[in-house]
């Protein structure tokens, strides 16, 4: 598990890193922000498992 949490976290990093400088492009802006709100929910289901059962 706490490998898994680890790649998560890397991987919210990275993405949190390339939003600073964002692509041009729309087309590559929106799967990026697409794959960082998938990643931030992972990480928020993950960390906070009550939150999504009080919906």
């Amino acid at each position: 598990m706490a490998s898994m949490d680890s790649e998560l976290e890397q991987q919210l990093l990275e993405a949190g890193n390339r939003l600073e400088n964002p692509p041009a492009s729309v087309d590559e802006l929106f799967p990026l922000l697409d794959k960082t709100a998938v990643l931030a929910d992972i990480y928020d289901t993950v960390h906070h498992p009550l939150r999504k059962l009080q919906l």
